[in-house]
């Protein structure tokens, strides 16, 4: 049960580069990303770290896109 304080987001990322479809649907894929690229592992760990240590303390119930630009 959250408590007064508690904050919550959901990741939402986008082609990630080493997900589980062949080279071809990625690249496919990948121009449909205004970024141009699927996003690195990295990147979504970069976010989770901004997340835990220097979000807003007021920011809560986000979803958070990591994906390019992509639309789903």
């Amino acid at each position: 049960m959250p408590t007064i304080g508690d904050t919550f987001f959901e990741i939402c990322p986008g082609l990630v580069e080493e997900g589980h479809v062949s080279a071809e649907e990625r690249q496919n894929m990948a121009g449909q990303i205004p970024y141009g690229r699927p996003i690195r592992p990295d990147e979504i760990g970069k976010t989770v770290i901004w997340l835990v240590f220097d979000s807003p303390e007021a920011m809560t119930g986000s979803l958070i896109a990591v994906s390019g630009g992509w639309e789903y």
